[in-house]
């Protein structure tokens, strides 16, 4: 036996174990070269890295055969109003949201969706339609909808909304319910984590790259083109309404007032759908004095009826009617301020207007800086000589027959 032991140990070394490990194992000596600890570690290193490409790749596999989704999916909610049908801010989120370049997927709530629905589907990129149709979400409300979008979150990596007045009321309950921070006022997307956004009233672009789990975006891109129609409607899925005590919990426990559809229903276009918009500034100072002046104008317009901050303040309209920083941000192709000083924060709202007609009093207020045509005329004298040249320009194109 000592002599076997003997003649190992002396043969050993002859043999040039290329793994050091094994070679220590049976007791003999390593290989010459480099040290025997840096060819373990070196080996051990080779071993871990195919050891995690092997799990990485695994869990890979699983994960797209158990969620049956594509990896990345977006999910939009889509907003519906009695006199307008689709809100065009949410039309505009969808075509915005195809810069992820992955499946689209709507979300559509209210009551009487039949026709919406079917027009949802027929927009290109959406792949699918959920439909909640309910007497209980005709007047939204932002808790039920926030569980519901949350409830149908599941393996979506983006959730999607415009950023109206109740967009942003939602999402931001929606990013709390799924624990992360909602990245709001997004108006451009650079891919599927990094988003640009406007800051210090349009002055300046904020990047922002988010690596949470899911992204939660308000979408302020109003100037958006809406999306083309589809050659094949998308499918449409059809929710079940919620149990009743808990529509009625939820409207007893609601803190959230009722969306006021009353303002949506009037003879003037939706603010943000208008081709033309009228606003009113500071030189209003009376409710009188805006249904006087302004409402004649934007009736003859077929226009949208819009107000800066101080004219909001003094009570000539309400807060529906605010464009700018705080406001709608809003991009028709014609845009007349009336008696707008135009301060910055409402600068902010009409960046993406097409053309603005400024009409002031003051020859040195900064709207005519942004302004491509201006008048410097008081708007109690302007405005009732524009208004008569519409008319009579109306009975002329549209004579009216006596006999």
């Amino acid at each position: 036996m000592a002599s076997r032991q003997g003649q190992a140990a002396q043969t050993a070394p002859a043999i040039g174990f290329r793994d050091s490990d094994h070679a220590a194992a049976i007791g003999a000596k390593p290989a010459r070269g480099e040290p025997a600890q840096k060819r373990r570690d070196a080996q051990r290193c080779r071993r871990a890295g195919q050891f995690a490409r092997r799990l990485s790749t695994g869990r890979a596999q699983s994960s797209q055969k158990s969620h049956g989704k594509p990896p990345m999916t977006t999910l939009v909610f889509v907003e519906c109003r009695p006199s307008v049908g689709l809100a065009p801010e949410s039309l505009a989120a969808i075509a915005a949201a195809g810069a992820f370049q992955q499946p689209i997927h709507a979300v559509i709530v209210g009551h009487h969706l039949a026709a919406l629905s079917q027009q949802t589907a027929n927009l290109a990129g959406v792949e699918r339609v959920y439909c909640l149709d309910d007497a209980e979400y005709a007047t939204p409300l932002a808790e039920p909808i926030a569980e519901l979008l949350t409830e149908l979150a599941g393996d979506y990596s983006h959730l999607v909304a415009a950023a109206t007045r109740f967009g942003k009321n939602v999402m931001p309950r929606v990013a709390a319910r799924l624990d992360v921070e909602p990245v709001a006022g997004v108006s451009h997307i650079v891919n599927h984590n990094t988003f640009e956004r406007p800051v210090y009233a349009g002055r300046a672009v904020e990047t922002v790259q988010s690596e949470q789990k899911k992204q939660v975006i308000t979408l302020a891109i109003s100037a958006a083109t809406p999306p083309m129609q589809a050659s094949q409607p998308a499918e449409i899925v059809a929710l079940p309404s919620p149990q009743t005590a808990h529509r009625a919990l939820s409207r007893l426990l609601s803190p959230s007032s009722p969306v006021n559809t009353a303002a949506t229903a009037s003879a003037t276009p939706s603010l943000t759908a208008a081709k033309v918009v009228v606003a009113g500034g500071g030189a209003f100072q009376h409710p009188d004095e805006f249904e006087r002046y302004l409402t004649p104008l934007a009736s003859a317009l077929q226009a949208g009826l819009g107000a800066s901050r101080p004219a909001v303040a003094q009570g000539c309209c309400g807060s529906e009617c605010l464009v700018g920083q705080t406001g709608h941000s809003i991009a028709p192709d014609l845009y007349i301020a009336v008696g707008i000083s135009g301060a910055y924060q409402h600068l902010a709202g009409i960046q993406a207007a097409k053309t603005v007609i400024a009409i002031n009093s003051d020859a040195q207020a900064p709207i005519f800086a942004n302004a491509d045509y201006g008048l410097v005329m008081d708007m109690t004298a302007a405005l009732p000589a524009i208004n008569q040249q519409l008319i009579s320009k109306s009975l002329q194109d549209n004579p009216i027959n006596n006999n």
